[in-house]
């Protein structure tokens, strides 16, 4: 906790990063700019809706103003015992408290239909932007902390910062008419009125600054609890829990982590509280001093009644108003801190980040097929202390080609970088150094939309859409997700004929328990969805997979493998497999270990070379011969 204490100070006000403090004008300033970026989103939005939403401001700053002077009206008819004028003044009052009322519930229903309105923007700008930063930026926790504070923020924050501007405007226009209400009468009680309410407006701008760097530090924590709450609610991992004796552990470190941002949230309420109470007091004390004036006033006859009336209310509302702008203007200010955080996200440099790299660049080639060129890889990183790192290098110096219409195994112990190599491949992440050259062209150069058309991908973790079965086979060519008879066929490629038609409502049948009618399907079915994804990319002249078959049983694995040489002939293929006896047909195996090539050939010079490869293989298929003996 010490620690978190210490890093506010090192925070720039609405910047998210790391920095020295500005001065006050400088925040000030960033302030205006982040008001003005929000403004001016409400107003690409939803221009109608803000536009009412200015008219129902203005008459609620004016109305407050017209019905004190009508209420000094209604006094002085009653003093000079004029029934006509009384009458027509209370009747014009009544008029304005309804017209108050009505803009008032006005205002009320638009921030609610434009608070809907930006958050669905809102939300979908974010995803949006999810959409288009590189892949990197997933494996890095300062993004995930960001992409946190902006996903829990940005519902509410966008229309609180509009709402807040509103009052802002509304309370300055208020004051404004106050003030020339009273300025003819005591241009001193005026300003000392105003400067009792300054005190108490400065703590609320001190605390709400003090309350989004608490929340800012705060964000891994909150990260934390949210993933506490997703293992022990979501089925892949819920059974282990149990089975475990987990629930207790988790639950205490649940309430641990909760306890610690519970208790930094009360000690700041707590210290907010006793300074707003001590400045409101001075300035009740204040106020009550300057309407003790105005009614002693009145009583030798200096004023009216009817002046005393107003002036009364006036000292009031316009003390009220000015609290209410400088209230206003605190959480205006903390709103747009929280936005400078949307906006920051919103900035983030979109498709591959450019590594600082020396880059290869080899003359023009005519080749066709894929080459690496001294690659080497290693994943970013962030030290605890939020300075820049990198990990070791998961990578280094692999040179290969492999021509168009080959088929090769990549192979090696855990670890050794096969999965990593897979990425740069992919073109998820550039590589550190050297170059990957696609037909002889560097897959930077490549369109992103043409490089991935020319891929058919399953991943070792992937994914599981908790739609239905035509959209998560379909989803592998979205062009084609209206093409029964295509997504038939990737069906079948991916051996799920039998298990589709045994399904109640065959293609149409939603799996995980999402939707409420959706089944439930063991990993193995699972991967065979994701099989049949891949083959839906029937354009794709590169299949990629890795660990295709590693949830299936051994008969599935087996026609799997049967199916995926049929389909890979005349194609590029890369295949990462444990089960080395299913790679004897492919035309060339990679060896990696520890981030090198060691090894390349076909299956039988590698088993020939006695190296690293025939060990593996030696060892795997002494495991076979003894789960034959043993049944």
């Amino acid at each position: 906790m010490a620690k978190r204490a210490e890093q506010p100070a090192r925070l720039e006000s609405g910047a998210g990063e790391g920095r020295p403090q500005r001065s006050l004008t400088e925040q000030l300033a960033s302030t205006a700019r982040v008001l003005a970026k929000t403004v001016a989103l409400v107003a690409r939005v939803a221009p109608r809706g803000a536009a009412a939403m200015s008219v129902a401001t203005l008459a609620g700053a004016l109305l407050p103003v017209a019905i004190a002077l009508t209420a000094k009206a209604i006094v002085d008819a009653v003093v000079a015992h004029d029934r006509a004028a009384a009458v027509r003044w209370v009747a014009i009052e009544c008029g304005l408290v309804t017209a108050q009322v009505v803009a008032a519930r006005v205002l009320a229903a638009l921030q609610q239909v434009l608070g809907e309105r930006l958050r669905i923007a809102i939300t979908s700008k974010v995803l949006e932007k999810a959409a288009a930063v590189p892949m990197s930026r997933f494996e890095d926790g300062e993004f995930y902390d960001r992409l946190t504070r902006v996903r829990e923020e940005s519902t509410f924050r966008p229309i609180s910062a509009v709402v807040e501007t509103f009052r802002l405007l509304q309370a300055g226009i208020t004051l404004c008419a106050y003030l020339a209400v009273l300025l003819p009468y005591s241009w001193v009680l005026s300003l000392v009125l105003l400067g009792a309410a300054l005190p108490a407006a400065f703590v609320d701008v001190w605390f709400s600054r003090s309350r989004f760097l608490m929340r800012y530090w705060q964000s891994p924590e909150g990260r934390k609890l949210n993933y506490l709450g997703h293992v022990m609610t979501q089925e892949a991992s819920v059974k282990e829990v149990k089975l475990l004796g987990l629930s207790d552990l988790l639950i205490a470190r649940f309430r641990a982590t909760s306890d610690v941002m519970y208790r930094d949230s009360a000690a700041l309420a707590r210290r907010q509280t006793a300074w707003a109470i001590s400045f409101s007091a001075g300035s009740s004390a204040v106020f009550y001093a300057c309407y003790l004036a105005v009614v002693l006033a009145a009583v030798v006859g200096r004023i009216t009644l009817g002046a005393m009336t107003l002036y009364v209310m006036a000292f009031r509302q316009s003390q009220q108003a000015f609290e209410s702008l400088l209230g206003a203007f605190g959480a205006v200010y903390e709103n747009t801190l929280y936005m400078s955080n949307f906006f920051e996200y919103l900035a983030l440099p979109e498709g591959p980040v450019e590594a600082d790299r020396p880059r290869l660049l080899p003359a023009a080639r005519s080749e066709r097929g894929i080459r690496f060129d001294q690659v080497g890889f290693r994943y970013a990183r962030r030290d605890p202390e939020g300075f820049g790192a990198e990990d070791p290098w998961a990578l280094r110096g692999l040179s290969f080609f492999v021509p168009e219409g080959q088929s090769v195994a990549l192979v090696g112990p855990n670890g050794a970088g096969k999965t990593t190599l897979v990425k740069l491949l992919l073109g998820l992440y550039p590589p550190s150094e050297g170059v990957i050259l696609l037909d002889g062209r560097d897959l930077d150069d490549w369109d992103r939309a043409a490089l991935q058309a020319r891929y058919g991908v399953v991943f070792q973790d992937f994914a599981g859409f908790e739609f239905d079965i035509r959209d998560n086979v379909g989803f592998g060519s979205v062009a084609h997700l209206e093409r029964e008879e295509r997504i038939r066929r990737a069906v079948s490629l991916g051996d799920l004929d039998s298990f589709v038609t045994r399904l109640p409502d065959g293609l149409a049948t939603k799996l995980g328990k999402w939707a409420h009618d959706g089944i439930q399907v063991s990993r193995g079915q699972w991967q065979q969805i994701a099989l049949a994804r891949a083959f839906m990319r029937e354009e794709a002249d590169i299949l990629v997979l890795d660990e295709p078959t590693a949830s299936l049983d051994a008969h599935a694995e087996a026609r799997m493998f049967e199916r995926f040489r049929a389909l890979s002939r005349g194609r590029t293929s890369f295949i990462i497999s444990h089960r080395l006896s299913a790679l004897h047909e492919v035309d060339r195996i990679l060896v990696l270990d520890r981030g090198r090539l060691v090894e390349d050939g076909p299956h039988a010079a590698l088993i020939a070379a006695g190296e690293i490869y025939a060990r593996m293989y030696q060892r795997q298929s002494a495991g076979y011969d003894l789960e034959r003996g043993a049944s």
